[in-house]
């Protein structure tokens, strides 16, 4: 083997365990027991349940609230370099959290999976304009830096999930965003 070989080889090898150090587990939720991580709470209600039919079958239906809580006393500021690559890019933007129902079928146009979202965080910042007489002012501008989450501030959706007959939606959660947050 070559040395370029043998280079390559570590790098795949490095890159391998980084991905394994810095990926986001899903962990598992229940209905009377929501988790906790990094001072956000995570968990579902169920709004309504019925019996209906999908492929030929009937099937248990569930109305479903997901959510989200800053439990942690201050704000959570999340910038946009804090987005967690390893798991793959967000659906969009601002997803906070991504709950995946792991028994659900999909069937009827129902979800198999949702996500929570946080809502924009804008601050002043100072930038030069020139003004119509072609002179450099510093004027105030609002740029957005990212997301955030007040303390107590829930967020939350709300989707529908079709399991099969007398079974109970199994969700987990995963986070979209690193926990390090400011």
């Amino acid at each position: 083997m070559n040395y370029r070989m043998k280079k390559l080889i570590l790098l795949i090898i490095n890159f391998s365990f980084t991905l394994v150090a810095f990926s986001q587990s899903a962990e598992q939720l229940t209905i009377d027991k929501p988790i906790e991580i990094d001072g956000i709470e995570y968990g579902y209600n169920i709004t309504n349940e019925s019996v209906k039919e999908a492929g030929g079958k009937e099937m248990s239906r569930f109305e479903v609230t997901l959510y989200a809580k800053n439990k942690s006393g201050c704000l959570k500021i999340f910038l946009y370099d804090q987005r967690n690559a390893v798991n793959g890019p967000a659906s969009t933007k601002d997803d906070l959290a991504k709950f995946d129902c792991v028994n659900a079928t999909g069937q009827r146009f129902t979800s198999k999976s949702e996500s929570v979202r946080v809502r924009p965080f804008y601050t002043i910042g100072k930038a030069v304009f020139k003004n119509a007489e072609n002179i450099e002012v510093l004027q105030d501008i609002k740029v957005q830096i990212g997301y955030a989450l007040k303390p107590n501030e829930v967020i939350s959706t709300n989707t529908i999930f079709i399991v099969p007959l007398n079974s109970k939606p199994n969700i987990q959660v995963r986070t979209v965003y690193n926990p390090s947050t400011f």
